[in-house]
């Protein structure tokens, strides 16, 4: 495991197309933004592992926010 420190606006970057950008960071939470190609899934482990298969956790690969709420 590759364990990072980032501060809010930068980004990490996976391969040659998959970024994650540290949005914001508010008391414990952190808000991070996800972009990545059409044939990555991106999926929060809590939701998937709810769903069972994991279907209804899918998430939109482009340009996705995820702040950690369960809506």
């Amino acid at each position: 495991m590759l364990v990072l420190t980032r501060k809010s606006q930068q980004q990490v970057i996976i391969g040659d197309d998959i970024r994650l950008i540290v949005l914001d960071i508010r008391g414990g939470r952190v808000k991070v933004g996800l972009t990545a190609p059409d044939e990555v899934d991106i999926r929060r482990k809590e939701a998937a592992a709810q769903s069972g298969n994991g279907s209804s956790a899918r998430i939109s690969p482009w340009t996705t926010v995820l702040d950690g709420s369960s809506s």
